[in-house]
């Protein structure tokens, strides 16, 4: 991969280490999850191995990545610094938490949220996927490459309204195969992306960036839609928080890339 695309993917950590078909599967029979025990009694973290709402963590992380990727990048939960979009894309019984697409790797949000809605939070996530590549990659390679992210992480935290959450790496999940879907222009990339099977994608400078098995509609709001894709990372599902106020906290370190996040949440969950 040339250093032109080693910059694109290092931009897509800085947004994306944070930090998932198009919000499909979301709406699907509640079932019970088993939550683990901690000192304080039964705690709100569902355990790795559960089924919450259905799906496996692996399966919810990939819904993740759709949610994360499929509105234009400027107006999405990445991008948000206050807490202003946290309910955007929002559906069914489980509401997703973010990380922040900025510099410094921090932020503070204040959110609104109903009532009775889990929460599946990404300490630190990555996938991968044949951005950068003049033909598809195989799985394999795709998940090697995303595990190597993943395996060079450290400083993991997350606490629930004070409370750590203890042996945040007994909750790595790795995703099956999935696909998302992008804008062809103002998408995580900052690529713009014209024609339909076979695109031409130019990056901010003007230059032709490569991504292999990229689809796109055309027309004036063209979406694109990449596959296969990979993910790999730390998750952890909550059952729904009680009404009032709380805090979530969460994050840690992308050593090769040398980020590190530190996001906060203070939800208001209503009646």
């Amino acid at each position: 991969m040339d250093s032109q695309m080693k910059n694109v993917r290092r931009l897509k950590f800085l947004a994306l280490a944070i930090v998932a078909l198009l919000m499909v599967a979301l709406v699907v029979a509640s079932t019970a999850a088993v939550a683990q025990a901690d000192d304080a009694g039964k705690s709100r973290v569902l355990s790795p191995g559960s089924h919450p709402y259905g799906m496996t963590y692996g399966q919810w992380s990939a819904v993740w990545w759709q949610w994360a990727l499929r509105p234009p990048f400027s107006q999405s939960a990445l991008t948000d610094e206050t807490g202003a979009r946290c309910g955007v894309g929002q559906l069914g019984p489980v509401w997703f938490l973010a990380g922040v697409a900025n510099s410094s790797g921090v932020v503070t949000r204040n959110c609104a949220m109903p009532a009775d809605k889990a929460l599946f939070i990404p300490i630190l996530n990555a996938e991968w996927d044949n951005a950068g590549y003049d033909t598809p990659q195989s799985e394999a390679t795709l998940r090697a490459i995303a595990a190597g992210v993943i395996d060079h992480t450290d400083q993991l935290t997350m606490s629930i309204d004070g409370k750590e959450v203890q042996n945040l790496t007994a909750y790595r999940t790795k995703s099956p195969v999935f696909f998302y879907t992008m804008p062809a222009e103002d998408n995580v990339y900052g690529l713009k992306c014209s024609g339909t099977l076979h695109p031409t994608c130019k990056d901010g400078a003007g230059n032709t960036v490569s991504f292999a098995g990229l689809i796109c509609t055309g027309g004036p709001k063209s979406q694109c839609l990449a596959y296969p894709v990979v993910g790999d990372g730390y998750y952890v599902m909550l059952s729904p928080l009680p009404v009032g106020e709380h805090t979530i906290h969460f994050g840690g370190r992308f050593v090769d890339y040398g980020f590190t996040l530190d996001i906060t949440y203070h939800l208001t969950v209503g009646p």
